[in-house]
């Protein structure tokens, strides 16, 4: 009889303090390709790190009958590489070398070094640069680099060192529909010659035909598993996502409605009059002419790499190349004597790299608290207005029962909502969303939309909100900006 892939017999898994899967048992047999479902906080990251070895199992045990490697891919690994390099630039910084940087090619070609130099190994780079689009990024810094163009360098990297199971923890957040389409082609290919794939995701438009089976968790525990189509029919979805997701009412938003804002001098909000952001040899945007308005909400799209990241931070302040342009905030001419803080007060974000950023060992409750200081961490103390408000907000979302947890603790999704929260604690002027559903499941997606929709039509913050999915652009949008390349499209 041929022995599974992997089996998880009866085990329990601990993280920090916590028990997770108890007396979980799961086996992938030979062939077999999954995916996984279920809510935020149900458990699916901790299965894919307890096969990955990075979880202690403290009951059963793990048994893995595999020829090779297995490597996990994740946000939480893209953060890591973005909190290395900022490491890396203030030592350089201080030592003079300032002008060195981590190209993305000083991360892939390693991997072929470890085969020894194949001439196979070298195929194998130039295919996945082909069918990931990533031949044009192997001599750019890693810093430069977009949310999803990263994910894609992290997966080839994960490729080339030939592993035997490959999971990938939502590996199409942040990407534009064609690399989604290059990298579920790329998967169903290496599937075929043998790799071996778990596929986590909240989408079930993200389960691509090279997947043959479907396990689906909630609250820590296995709760449906089978063949993909046993699961994806449409009853059966239907009638597990009822279950996991039972319907609810909506909630309502009273009392948030504000007094319209009044800029300064006119009602322009955000004024940028041809503006160019140089790294190296790249440019990441080329003289770009933008202006928002008081009472218009902005959705920003565009392909990975387009400048769609680098226009918000200069919004913020975090690209400095925003001081040697001609950028207008609130009636005031950028660097004529404003500080970053003075911004960011007027300005709530939700981003890839503040998830980055935001590694604390807080309460929840302090992290949202956190977002009327605009700080990382919480090191003041609120009044009890703010506290009423960030309480009011914690219930809008949904998140009161997570309150009292450690905000380190929570899964991605959960981190997510909390961060979201923070954001629009103390209803900003503009609030920046940077794909605000990435890692949400379907019902706190819908919650957030909810929650967006109303801000944009209902108060008077402006919105600028910036997607992949279309199905996201909601109608309180009024306007569209286009970027490729760093250039408007018109």
């Amino acid at each position: 009889m041929t022995l599974p892939l992997i089996a998880l017999e009866n085990i329990t898994a601990r993280l920090r303090d916590r028990w997770y899967l108890n007396d979980t048992s799961w086996e992938i047999g030979k062939g077999e390709q999954w995916a996984i479902l279920g809510p935020n906080g149900s458990g699916k990251t901790t299965l894919a790190r307890t096969i990955a070895g990075r979880v202690p199992v403290v009951k059963g045990r793990v048994r893995r009958n595999l020829t090779g490697p297995i490597f996990y891919v994740s946000s939480e690994e893209r953060g890591e590489i973005f909190r290395r390099e900022r490491a890396l630039d203030e030592a350089r910084d201080f030592s003079g070398r300032k002008h060195e940087t981590t190209a993305v090619k000083d991360i892939l070609c390693p991997c072929i070094d470890k085969w020894g130099g194949e001439a196979e190994a070298e195929d194998l780079l130039k295919e996945l640069c082909a069918d990931l689009d990533l031949a044009f990024l192997l001599d750019r810094s890693v810093n430069s680099l977009s949310t999803g163009e990263m994910s894609k360098v992290l997966i080839a990297r994960a490729l080339l060192r030939r592993p035997a199971l490959l999971i990938l923890d939502e590996p199409f957040d942040g990407l534009d529909k064609p690399s989604r389409n290059s990298l579920e082609k790329t998967l169903s290919n290496l599937m075929t010659k043998g790799l071996h794939c778990v596929l986590i995701t909240h989408r079930t438009e993200e389960i691509f035909p090279g997947l043959t089976h479907v396990l689906v968790l909630n609250e820590g525990s296995l709760f449906a598993g089978g063949k993909r189509e046993e699961i994806l029919v449409n009853g059966k979805v239907r009638e597990i996502y009822r279950q996991l997701f039972p319907e609810k009412e909506r909630p309502s938003y009273p009392g948030l409605k504000r007094a319209p804002f009044k800029a300064p001098s006119s009602s322009v909000m955000i004024e940028m009059e041809k503006v160019t952001v140089r790294h190296g040899d790249t440019v990441a945007l080329g003289d770009v002419s933008w202006k928002m308005s008081e009472g218009e909400n902005w959705a920003v799209t565009g392909p990975n790499g387009s400048g769609k990241s680098t226009l918000l931070s200069l919004i913020t302040g975090d690209e400095l190349q925003a001081y040697a342009n001609r950028i207008t905030l609130f009636g005031k001419k950028r660097g004529t004597g404003e500080s970053v803080w003075e911004i960011k007060k007027k300005i709530g974000t939700i981003s890839h790299a503040l998830s980055t950023r935001y590694q604390q060992n807080l309460s929840v409750f302090d992290v949202v608290c956190s977002g009327f200081f605009d700080s990382i961490g919480l090191y003041r103390m609120c009044t009890r207005e703010q506290e009423q408000t960030a309480l009011k907000w914690i219930r809008l979302l949904g998140i009161k029962a997570l309150s009292g947890h450690c905000f380190s603790n929570l899964s991605y999704g959960q981190r997510q909502l909390v961060l979201i929260t923070r954001a629009i604690v103390k209803t900003p002027l503009i609030l920046i969303l940077d794909e605000p559903c990435a890692g949400l499941d379907p019902v706190n997606r819908e919650k957030v939309l909810g929650m967006v929709e109303f801000i944009g039509s209902a108060t008077s913050t402006n919105l600028i909100y910036v997607t992949h999915h279309r199905e996201e652009i909601l109608p309180c949008i009024t306007h569209q900006l286009t970027l490729d390349k760093g250039k408007l499209v018109e």
